[in-house]
């Protein structure tokens, strides 16, 4: 592993001003005038700041933490760089593992496939998966914000790198970014040439996927298109005695790209998107000891999934064994379409970035015993209990976002001074309801 450190003696503190939150929509102009470029931003450290340079060669990684090309080097930010032959090369298809590459980086899940996602840098991160609380990392593709990140970066697939930023990004990457930012950049489409790519991969717990894509330029030099997608599926591996298996997964996604090059009057990259998929998870198994429990072991292991387990849902023999009443369920859906507009102008680059996500959610959650205390969600019991009603407007999470960027940048005096101002709308709704069955 290469790795280049670098001192920067001197630190400008820029306060955050961009901020938003659900069910809010508003503009925030930022201007922001950047000095010499051994200055540091905001979320340094004391002392100077840290880059880090995973296993990319000796070639030059150009990096865009700073909302400008600049090589990594040049960077004074502490930063971890992904690229695309490391994601291959160490079987990281999600950004559940991705930590095989970062340490610094965590993520953690939850039974929801749309908002119960929290990823963590240096250790700092949300302190829960509710779906109502904001994330301190933010997460990035393609230069849009995804609010509720969820299922839609749950496949990471024709990916050029990824950047994780460490520290604040308040500055200018706004929202939720106290902690950090991971950047995705997937790989655009090329006008110049016809290629394309298929990946398989087959693992224990009849795991199976393939990605693939292909790229071909419809107009030579003028309009290039791209289209990448992913399937994956993968069996449980918790057993649940009065059930199927839990944790299976079985999901799909694509994406696809149209590039415009305008020549004088810019460039137009299209980006559209949908995935899908049914996850069975997340059954837990209460492993819960007591001296209330022990002294009264008879009627309490008659709840375990073979006789005579000392707790309730555990089993003496076989820890991935599970009795549940319900099997926990979550089909999900969601799509999206953006657009990122460049163009130089005599006195700086003109971007646009325009987003609009919506996605859905249902689910089925149980007590984790067999018990049958109580369900909520769109579980069989619930409708066999409600016959002739339609359950389905009455369960479920649907998120809806969207979001526009305008932003002008620049240098001046030879290059002495760099400059950016821009000005950031977005907007945001969450609509979550679900039947409690008791």
């Amino acid at each position: 592993m290469a790795g280049v450190r670098r001192k920067v003696k001197s630190s400008v503190e820029l306060p955050q001003l961009v901020r938003q939150t659900s069910r809010i929509a508003f503009v925030v102009a930022t201007v922001g005038c950047f000095g010499l470029p051994s200055q540091a931003l905001a979320l340094q450290q004391e002392g100077g700041a840290e880059v880090e340079k995973v296993e990319q060669g000796e070639r030059h990684i150009v990096v865009t933490a700073t909302k400008r090309d600049q090589t990594l080097e040049e960077v004074p930010i502490a930063v971890t760089v992904v690229g695309q032959e490391e994601l291959i090369s160490k079987g990281i298809e999600d950004i559940t593992n991705l930590e095989r590459a970062a340490p610094s980086y965590a993520v953690s899940t939850s039974d929801s496939a749309t908002g119960g996602l929290v990823l963590r840098l240096r250790g700092v991160g949300t302190t829960g998966n509710n779906i109502g609380l904001e994330s301190s990392v933010g997460a990035f593709i393609d230069g849009f914000y995804l609010p509720r990140p969820g299922a839609a970066l749950s496949d990471l697939y024709d990916v050029q790198q990824i950047e994780l930023l460490k520290g604040p990004q308040g500055t200018l990457f706004g929202r939720n970014t106290s902690a950090g930012a991971m950047v995705i950049k997937t790989n655009p489409p090329r006008t110049d040439i016809v290629e394309g790519f298929v990946n398989a991969t087959i693992g224990n717990y009849d795991l199976y996927g393939v990605q693939a894509g292909f790229n071909v330029p419809l107009v030579q030099d003028k309009i290039g298109l791209r289209i990448a997608g992913a399937y994956r599926n993968r069996g449980g591996y918790i057993t649940n005695v009065v059930g199927d298996e839990s944790q299976t997964r079985d999901r799909i996604s694509i994406r696809g790209q149209l590039l415009f090059d305008l020549e004088d009057a810019g460039e137009l990259r299209l980006l559209a998107g949908y995935n899908r998929g049914k996850d069975d998870c997340c059954m837990a198994i209460w492993t819960q000891r007591s001296p209330f429990i022990e002294a009264n072991s008879a009627p309490f292991s008659a709840f375990a999934p073979t006789a005579g387990a000392p707790n309730v849902g555990a089993d003496a023999v076989d820890p991935y064994l599970a009795n549940d009443n319900t099997n926990f369920v979550n089909p999900f859906h969601g799509w999206s379409i953006a657009a990122h507009y460049d163009v130089s102008l005599p006195f700086g680059e003109l971007s646009y970035l325009g987003y609009y996500g919506d996605s859905f959610a249902d689910s089925c959650r149980g007590d984790y015993t067999a018990l049958n205390v109580y369900a909520v969600g769109d579980c069989p019991e619930i409708r066999a209990l409600n016959p002739g009603i339609d359950l389905d407007p009455l369960n479920g999470t649907s998120i809806k976002s969207t979001s526009h960027e305008l932003r002008l940048q620049g240098e001046s005096f030879d290059g002495a001074l760099d400059w950016i101002i821009g000005a950031y709308y977005s907007h945001e709704k969450i609509d979550q309801k679900y039947t409690f069955f008791s």
